[in-house]
């Protein structure tokens, strides 16, 4: 992989805020002439209830990464995740569409924990819920465009407070469904501010 650059990573977004945008042209030429990845989308955060990506010809990649930079909470409350197969148009969001484990590892004002949806849910949960200062991490999703395996979350995240506190998980779509979307969403209020990127790396086999 080439040399990192030296040069604003996110370029200017057009038209309203929040909508997607564009990365810098130093940066997507970067991605794009690297054999391994493609720069996906950018969704730039403001006064959002949810955030949603949509991800292009899904075949082309082993795997979809998605980048939380910043991303910040109108209230002390989770960040979730739920998948769309149709472009983020209609968002799975009933009971038993998910499942998911987390480990949930603080400082030591409180102790780590773990997690998991006791049954199947509405959604994955990505953070934990005892701040709502800038949440970063990255998230993997495997065979978003399997029609016979469900697809499958892996991510970490973290959150300053008095101490660290992240969260590293497990989730998946609980039925065999491919995913051309992802949607972001706080479990209560917005987001505030914040990026999230998505890029895929393409299949070498």
């Amino acid at each position: 992989m080439r040399a990192p650059l030296e040069v604003p990573f996110f370029g200017k977004i057009p038209g309203k805020n929040g909508e997607i945008g564009e990365m810098s042209p130093a940066w997507r030429d970067y991605f794009n002439q690297n054999e391994s990845y493609s720069f996906l989308g950018l969704k730039r955060l403001n006064a959002d209830s949810t955030a949603t990506l949509q991800i292009p010809d899904a075949r082309k990649y082993s795997k979809i990464v998605f980048e939380l930079f910043d991303v910040v909470r109108s209230t002390s409350t989770t960040v979730l995740l739920r998948t769309s197969a149709d472009g983020g148009a209609n968002v799975a969001s009933s009971s038993g569409n998910y499942r998911w484990a987390i480990d949930y590892l603080r400082g030591s004002d409180a102790a780590s924990t773990t997690a998991n949806s006791s049954s199947t849910g509405t959604s994955i949960q990505l953070s934990g819920t005892n701040s709502a200062n800038p949440i970063s991490g990255r998230i993997e999703l495997y065979s978003a465009d399997a029609t016979t395996t469900k697809p499958l979350f892996v991510y970490d995240t973290i959150c300053a407070q008095t101490y660290p506190e992240r969260v590293r998980g497990s989730g998946m779509r609980d039925s065999a469904s491919a995913i051309n979307a992802v949607q972001f969403l706080p479990g209560s209020g917005n987001f505030t501010s914040g990026a999230i990127l998505v890029y895929g790396v393409k299949r070498q086999i």
